[in-house]
């Protein structure tokens, strides 16, 4: 099936910006999980292509459970019977802080109800942010940007442990475009390999992209079990600009599909310091490849087959 990038354009149904998308597949349904800034949410849809036409469901709302501020990159994890939303709004006493919070779902329903259960506890008002959880011989991680991408053993899913390391700064120089940045984890496994993609360098420049980091065995806290790519995975290309802060999910014939989100100008307009650059992050897709257990994403297209 051919796929038209954007899949998701905001102005097209009335949002300003579409960055940092989350889609799962659960059973035979789709489900997107994002912020339009002070609130939550979680949308669902049948196929790929229907994202714009999603079933939309408030999870959080500033009116009635409290403004915490723009919330960043929310995720939403089955850890049990329940599901739960890993994100980042400002801190409750430090509107420039933005760090781990956590919402649960009320029951097995990933589009049902959701509870507030606030800061992640050992992360309060600490600037952290675009949480990812995953599990690995029978322990909870998170991946978290924080002090670079820091890799810590939860002692259940909103509580830290002191089992944690810093197993990668932004050390390349496709990651210090406008800003040193390493940030958005997305994990993958695949044969004895870990992967983690992961974005480089300022959110607000064309040179945003995607880099990797790899496990394939050893202490996983050990920052140099993790082997790191040379060069971007992933990169501005065909009218396409700073793909990045991505998800992965899986087509209806079960091939891996990356979700990102991008741009559609470049860094030779003016620079608008209203918006910062962020407005009008769009939603792509892609198809991830496979070399030798190893990810293979080739370059952001205006139309692929999925």
């Amino acid at each position: 099936m051919k796929i038209e990038n954007p899949v998701l354009l905001p102005s097209r149904i009335g949002r300003r910006d579409a960055g940092d998308p989350y889609i799962i597949r659960e059973g035979d349904t789709y489900y997107y999980c994002y912020t339009a800034y002070n609130d939550l949410y979680i949308a669902r849809f049948d196929h790929l292509e229907d994202i714009e036409k999603a079933e939309v469901k408030k999870i959080y709302d500033k009116d009635l459970q409290g403004d915490l501020g723009s919330w960043f990159a929310p995720e939403v994890h089955k850890i049990g019977d329940r599901w739960y939303v890993y994100a980042a709004p400002g801190c409750k006493d430090d509107i420039g802080c933005h760090s781990m919070h956590v919402l649960r779902s009320k029951t097995e329903d990933i589009f049902g109800e959701y509870e507030y259960l606030g800061n992640m506890k050992g992360l309060e008002n600490t600037w952290a942010i675009d949480g990812t959880v995953f599990d690995y011989e029978g322990k909870l991680y998170m991946a978290v940007s924080w002090n670079g991408i820091t890799l810590v053993e939860l002692s259940d899913p909103f509580t830290l442990s002191e089992n944690m390391a810093v197993i990668a700064t932004a050390d390349r120089d496709f990651e210090r475009h406008m800003n040193p940045v390493i940030e958005g984890s997305c994990m993958l496994k695949k044969g004895k390999n870990i992967h983690m993609l992961y974005s480089a360098s300022d959110c607000r420049s064309e040179h945003y992209c995607l880099g990797l980091l790899t496990f394939s065995g050893g202490d996983i806290l050990d920052k140099n079990a993790w082997k790191k790519s040379e060069k971007p995975l992933f990169s501005s290309a065909n009218g396409i600009y700073g793909p990045g802060h991505c998800s992965a999910t899986k087509s209806e014939k079960g091939e891996d599909i990356l979700v990102y989100h991008a741009r559609l100008y470049d860094d030779s307009d003016s620079f608008n310091e209203v918006e910062n650059n962020w407005a009008e992050r769009i939603v792509c897709y892609g198809k991830i490849e496979w070399e030798n257990d190893f990810p293979v994403l080739g370059e952001p297209l205006r139309e692929t087959e999925i």
